[in-house]
């Protein structure tokens, strides 16, 4: 796989070619900047914690203890979607690199 100014031909998450990505090695397709989205994931995990856990103490201290429940459940089916996605985005990628498809 080439990528950069030699016209890739891996598609990006939503279909577009992704074009700030350059290759390591042409052929094995590495490419430089990927692991970022990865750290994002994380921060957003740790931010999702962080705030649904101060909502969840002061519904709790409000006596509202039903919903603060419900609210971290809600932030728990939120991350689990996107870890979920990134476990598709990996099967993908196992099934690339040793061509299974």
């Amino acid at each position: 796989r080439n990528c950069g100014d030699n016209g890739c031909k891996e598609k990006g998450e939503n279909g577009n070619l992704h074009r700030r990505m350059r290759c390591l090695d042409g052929d094995t397709g590495v490419h430089i900047g990927e692991g970022m989205m990865e750290l994002n994931l994380l921060f957003k995990i740790a931010g999702v914690g962080i705030l649904i856990s101060v909502i969840h103490m002061a519904l709790k201290q409000a006596g509202k203890e039903d919903m603060a429940h419900l609210c971290t459940l809600a932030a728990f089916a939120l991350v689990l979607l996107w870890i979920v996605q990134l476990l598709g985005r990996l099967f993908r990628t196992v099934q690339d690199v040793f061509r299974l498809t």
